[in-house]
């Protein structure tokens, strides 16, 4: 984990409160492959990144699969903190 410098990342709301539902969905849509990769199996992004939908005031917040494992693995990380995978799969949950 480091700091991007990205400072447009500061202007990014903060991920939601995560309740146990919402856990439950997330893991239960993580497959723990034999290589060591915890992969998201639902949508990704153009750059291979999973993403999870959050209800937001004004509809709907796409936040990275694996920002959102961090978080409830390791606790709350600043938008403008990078988290990167030691495995380089952008699809991997793990860290």
């Amino acid at each position: 984990v480091r700091d991007s410098g990205e400072l447009w990342r500061t202007i990014e709301m903060p991920m939601p409160i995560i309740n146990h539902a919402i856990q439950d969905r997330f893991w239960g849509r993580v497959d723990h492959a034999s290589d060591g990769c915890w992969n998201w199996t639902l949508t990704k992004n153009g750059q291979g990144y999973g993403v999870m939908d959050f209800p937001t005031p004004d509809g709907f917040k796409q936040i990275r699969a694996h920002r959102v494992a961090y978080r409830l693995s390791k606790g709350y990380v600043h938008d403008k903190v990078v988290i990167r995978h030691r495995c380089d799969n952008p699809s991997c949950c793990g860290h």
